[in-house]
């Protein structure tokens, strides 16, 4: 998203807790309940991506019962706050601490002051006294682990997750709050059995609690259970672009055109009545996604453009501030340590796999094939190398590499932000000798991933520019990906990666393996050489489509379960109304 300009900040105050009508609280709970389920990064989507603006903001639980009863110290620096003054918090908070320096409402909206004014060390520091702090309750214990989650401490969380205090919870509240930070660690079998858990605990399953078990089905491979819990959820919220979303996925893989035909009505049917940005964007692109699913091409185009739009609004892309930022990692070198082949992990130690391209590109479908053998654990996306850099830099990184933590990376200790990241993503190993890291973006980090990371093996799938392109205009990636709602806007994106992506090559000769999504046609061809870079043997399960590939936390989720069809040339359906985004990308050919 694009920058609020510190001037302009405290003009733009959103409405405290206590300000909120019944309707606005709901909203901002839903906002956050969204937020909070992984990563997104997600899909209309904060969901998806893993830097969330909307983290900049303490808890819901935590401002609600700071609210209720709200000490005077807190009121004052909570209206700083908002108003973004962001010094005058940190010191009415720090005052008090060093009075009372357990008060947790206190440290944990002391965090969030620090990471809005871009700072992720205090913060982190902050995290660790709440962490050190019994927790009272269960919710306690969820709001610590919220916090904890937000600056990248998923270990930390995962423990007070672990905790009787909260694993014994029979409270329905607990439960869906439970669930949703796990959804944040990717963990979504745990999110099904204790949403599942919930819903018997509920006399009615709620909106958001149908969803997020939809989310959960939908992701582990349950495309009937999603589609009934999407259904419900949108028979008891009809304007809801998540059910809208989950359904024309399902209606998607399952080829059913009845369904397709009934929801295309539903959706014509909300549409005109809709009024904010992000449930217009979602809603469109539903619609879109259905008509396309029918063939019916004429139909669809004007839903993608609607929902474009619509998208674009909500998220615009700053092109000149992501051009700064890429030709400062132009001018990086990364030294000889980097440019060596890979080295062996050290014993004890996961080889990490770090798969990055544009999404849409195929990265999932290579995770789906490596997460069948049995020496890797399919990790999904995550930010933890991000969380790491952004504490080595003392930057928070809501942006993935802002351009501050770019000039401090000459000052970097990269040994020891390697030993941090392998050390915090220890648990995403699970055991085996190597896992996945698979969030596409990563190709900005490539240089700082190289440095730290001797022994990580990095592959990078690249599509044909057209595919590339259109794959990420259709689908509704939400605020991580700023860039891909307008055509213009994606011309100038791909140029910037392609640029890049040269450069990598460049300067790290052996540290990057290329992947073609063509290679998909051969699939054993590319798996063995994969494997072989990855110091892998080969082992032919991978590429059994009838074997359970668990948790698969993207669009894709229903998608990559078939058998393997490397799927090109959607855009030409449309070819009449694409001449900006063919003809900004003709000048390239398929990366080689």
């Amino acid at each position: 998203m694009a920058a609020v300009q510190p001037d302009k900040a405290k003009h733009m105050r959103a409405p405290k807790w206590d300000e909120l009508s019944s309707a606005g609280r709901d909203k901002r709970a839903a906002i956050f309940a969204a937020t909070v389920c992984l990563h997104g990064i997600s899909k209309c989507q904060a969901a998806r991506c893993p830097f969330s603006h909307a983290d900049h903001q303490p808890s819901v639980d935590r401002i609600h019962s700071m609210n209720q009863h709200l000490p005077r110290h807190l009121q004052r620096a909570q209206r700083y706050f908002d108003d973004g003054q962001l010094v005058a918090a940190c010191a009415t908070l720090e005052a008090h601490l060093r009075r009372t320096p357990d008060d947790a409402d206190s440290l944990s909206l002391l965090l969030h002051a620090w990471l809005k004014r871009g700072r992720m060390r205090p913060a982190v520091e902050l995290a660790q006294r709440l962490a050190a702090l019994p927790a009272r309750d269960a919710q306690a214990a969820l709001r610590t682990a919220t916090d904890l989650m937000r600056v990248g401490d998923f270990s930390r969380a995962r423990a007070l997750l672990d905790t009787p205090l909260v694993q014994d919870s029979r409270d329905s509240a607990v439960l869906f709050r439970h669930a949703q930070l796990r959804a944040r660690a990717g963990e979504y079998q745990q999110v099904l059995a204790l949403t599942e858990l919930a819903a018997q605990l509920s006399a009615t399953p709620d909106t958001n609690l149908l969803l997020l078990r939809a989310r959960a089905r939908d992701y582990c491979g349950d495309a009937d259970g999603a589609g009934a819990d999407y259904s419900a959820a949108q028979h008891q919220r009809p304007d809801s672009g998540s059910a809208a979303q989950g359904l024309a996925r399902v209606h998607a893989s399952q080829r059913d055109a009845d369904a397709a035909t009934a929801h295309i009505a539903h959706l014509h049917s909300v549409l005109p009545s809709v009024t904010d940005a992000d449930t217009e964007a979602a809603l469109a692109y539903a619609l879109f996604e259905e008509l396309h699913t029918l063939q019916q091409y004429q139909q669809a185009w004007p839903a993608l453009q609607r929902g474009a739009a619509a998208a674009h609004r909500q998220w615009p892309y700053d092109a000149a501030r992501e051009a700064t930022r890429i030709d400062a990692l132009l001018r990086t070198q990364p030294g000889t340590a980097a440019t060596a082949v890979p080295q062996s992990a050290p014993a004890g130690t996961a080889t990490p796999i770090f798969i990055v391209g544009l999404p849409r590109s195929g990265t999932s479908l290579l995770e789906t094939l490596l997460g069948r053998h049995t020496q890797v654990s399919a990790a999904g996306e995550h930010a933890d190398f991000a969380y790491q850099l952004g504490l080595a830099t003392d930057c928070d990184s809501v942006e993935l590499l802002p351009m501050t933590a770019i000039e401090r990376s000459a000052d970097i200790d990269y040994h020891a932000l390697g030993q941090a990241y392998l050390e915090h993503t220890r648990w995403r190993a699970r055991g085996r000798s190597h896992y996945t890291d698979k969030l596409p973006s990563n190709w900005m980090l490539i240089a700082h991933i190289a440095r730290a990371l001797p022994q990580a093996r990095i592959v990078h799938v690249a599509r044909a520019p057209m595919d590339a392109a259109f794959a990420v205009l259709r689908q509704l990636l939400g605020a991580a990906y700023p860039w891909s709602f307008a055509q213009q806007d994606i011309v100038a994106h791909y140029g910037h990666y392609r640029a890049l992506m040269s450069h990598w090559q460049r300067v790290l000769p052996g540290r990057l393996l290329q992947v073609d999504y063509a290679e998909f046609a051969d699939a054993e061809r590319l798996l063995r050489r994969v494997c072989a870079f990855c110091a892998l043997p080969f082992e032919a399960q991978c590429l059994d489509a009838r074997l359970d590939i668990g948790v698969v936390a993207t669009p894709s989720s229903l998608q990559v379960r078939d058998a393997i069809r490397p799927r090109v040339g959607a855009w030409q359906a449309y070819r009449e109304h694409l001449d900006v985004l063919h003809d900004g990308l003709a000048g390239w050919h398929a990366p080689a």
